[in-house]
């Protein structure tokens, strides 16, 4: 069974790091906001029928469970996306 829960693409960090300012270390998906990004930046737009009821990242690959019942999977090359 694949458990398709929210999963932050972060690391872990201790208690006390609560203060410290948050910082996008690379792709990234939200299930209020329609961009896949990468470091914070807008990189793939998703349509209304394609974005997530749930999702899971891991690394580069993305695996979006949407309302439709469809699950798309995506996965992004290692190097360093080119950001307009």
């Amino acid at each position: 069974m694949l458990d398709l829960g929210h999963v932050a693409n972060s690391s872990l960090c201790p208690a006390s790091a609560d203060s410290l300012p948050l910082e996008a270390t690379g792709y990234g998906l939200s299930d209020s906001d329609p961009w896949i990004s990468y470091k914070g930046e807008n990189l793939l737009w998703l349509p209304p029928e394609y974005r997530p009821s749930s999702f899971a990242i891991s690394g580069t690959g993305f695996l979006i469970g949407c309302s439709s019942g469809r699950v798309l999977i995506f996965k992004f090359s290692n190097e360093v996306p080119v950001l307009n």
